[in-house]
Formats: structure tokens, C-alpha cells, sequence
């Protein structure tokens, strides 16, 4: 009998009748490193994606700017059919056009996917909005 008395003034001070329940503080606590947690991954992953979205178009960049010069500075002393090719589209000016081009849109390019990856991250920081709200909530 001594032992159930025990028990229930254990179980009492633990209720919300003292106003200090152990067991929801653990709980919110539990949920708080939960969500702080998440929150962690998700702005990582949101650091990673703006730096791969920069090295993409640095890749991008340098690529076609190494092909352009790889082509400028292409040996005409083969007499392979890409040479003859390339020499024709020189002759016509089609290959200085296209270089000409693609100087003066490089820009439009760049602000392009700069753009169209603005978008995606204000898709990614609306959720990650919406995380830290939860996150807020399980604070309370």
C-alpha cells in the first residue's frame, strides 16, 4: 500500500497539476532537436546546391571557351576533313560570326540560368521557411 501511495505521488508530480510535466518538456525538447536537426541538413544541402549551381556554369564557361580556342588555334597541316571543314566555315566568316555571337549573348546565358536557379532557390528557401516554422512550433 505504501508502494502504490508512492507511486501516485510520483505519477501526481509529473501531471499538469503541479504545472510541470517532465514528459511533454522531453518531449518538445525530442521534437526541438528534431527539426533543428533537419534544418541543419536543409540549409547544408542549400549551401552545396549554390555552390554546384556556381561550379556548373563556371564548367559551362570554360568549356565552350576552351573549344572556341581549341578551334581558333586549330592546325591547318592535317588533311583530315575537319580541318578542311573548319576552314570553310572560317573562309565564310560563319565561325567568327558564331564567336562574335556568343561574346555578345554570353551574358543573356549567364543571366539566364542565374535566373531559372533563382527560381528553384526561392522554391527550396519557401520550404525551408516552412521547416524553421515547424521548428518554431515544436519549440512552443
Amino acid at each position: 500500500m505504501l508502494c502504490l501511495i508512492f507511486f501516485m505521488m510520483i505519477f501526481e508530480f509529473f501531471t499538469f497539476k503541479k504545472g510541470f510535466d517532465i514528459a511533454s518538456i522531453a518531449l518538445k525538447s525530442l521534437t526541438f532537436a528534431k527539426m533543428l536537426t533537419i534544418n541543419l541538413l536543409l540549409t547544408t544541402a542549400l549551401l552545396s546546391y549554390f555552390y554546384l549551381l556556381y561550379k556548373v556554369i563556371e564548367f559551362i564557361y570554360t568549356k565552350v571557351n576552351f573549344i572556341i580556342n581549341f578551334i581558333n588555334n586549330f592546325s591547318y597541316s592535317n588533311d583530315s576533313l575537319i580541318s578542311y571543314f573548319i576552314s570553310v566555315l572560317k573562309s565564310f566568316g560563319i565561325w567568327s560570326a558564331f564567336v562574335d555571337v556568343y561574346s555578345v549573348f554570353s551574358p543573356i546565358f549567364l543571366i539566364f540560368f542565374s535566373v531559372y536557379s533563382l527560381k528553384i532557390s526561392i522554391v527550396v528557401l519557401k520550404n525551408i521557411r516552412e521547416t524553421l516554422e515547424t521548428l518554431f512550433i515544436s519549440k512552443l
